[in-house]
């Protein structure tokens, strides 16, 4: 028994140090769990993403609040009541809401192909592909309003895609037709670029 002994020690530490390993990292948000914090989209003006900035921003703080123990706020809705902070968005957060942190992520290069179908035809069956895609890039900021410093930036790519389909063959007809949704194409990759940052 004493013989197997250092063998024992040496196979728990070994478990140990691989299981320390193993754990999963703690994203920047879990870092502020019980804060509250300002959260604004930037996109390009008439840029494809500038039309849905609202409905962007609405999901980018749902998500965030179902996943992380954070209160998010979009300082922009307040603004809208108080003209005198136009310009101002950081002294507003601080001074009027009482925020500590602003979450800035901004959409650029965000590119929407045209329907590009594609055919097979055969003898005995038919196929037609129409795809559609989006890719963008993903910019983020996390600034402490309390010293005006940036603590935390970053960004990343996603890109996203949406087919439509018609299959003819011995088999019979086979439909699988979906509308081109811009607004679904681009927040698909919005989100897919954010799960890609050191944020979550």
């Amino acid at each position: 028994m004493l013989k197997r002994l250092p063998w024992l020690i040496l196979s728990f530490l070994i478990i140990i140090v691989f299981g320390a390993g193993c754990e999963e990292e703690e994203g920047i948000l879990d870092q502020f769990a019980g804060e509250r914090l300002a959260l604004v989209l930037e996109t390009t003006d008439h840029s494809e993403a500038y039309y849905y900035q609202p409905q962007l921003e609405t999901a980018l703080i749902n998500y965030i609040e179902r996943h992380y123990d954070l209160q998010v706020v979009n300082p922009r809705l307040f603004m809208k009541r108080q003209p005198q902070w136009e310009g101002r968005l950081e002294e507003f957060c601080r001074d009027e809401l009482g925020l500590d942190y602003l979450l800035t992520i901004g959409l650029e290069n965000i590119v929407v192909d045209e329907p590009s179908p594609r055919m097979d035809l055969r003898p005995k069956s038919f196929y037609f592909k129409v795809t559609t895609t989006c890719s963008l890039t993903l910019t983020y900021t996390l600034e402490n309003l309390r010293t005006g410093g940036i603590i935390y930036f970053g960004q990343s790519n996603g890109s996203s895609r949406e087919e439509s389909r018609v299959k003819v063959g011995k088999h019979g007809v086979h439909l699988d037709l979906n509308e081109i949704n811009y607004y679904d194409l681009i927040e698909d990759a919005m989100f897919r670029a954010l799960r890609r940052t050191e944020l979550l």
